[in-house]
């Protein structure tokens, strides 16, 4: 669970650090990436979610 938190905690800075380039830049290819790695940290809170929930209910 710590893993999933750590990767959680990189991704999020990081979709967050490609957004404020995005914003910069105005760079088109970014906005993709950024959605990539939004969805990604989406699975991964999704991940945490189920693993906080099973652990604390068995």
């Amino acid at each position: 669970m710590k893993r999933v938190q750590e990767r959680l905690a990189v991704w999020l800075v990081l979709t967050i650090c490609l957004w404020i380039v995005w914003r910069l830049l105005g760079w088109a290819f970014l906005q993709y990436v950024i959605w990539l790695a939004a969805g990604y940290t989406i699975l991964l809170v999704s991940f945490w979610v189920y693993l906080a929930w099973h652990y604390w209910h068995h």
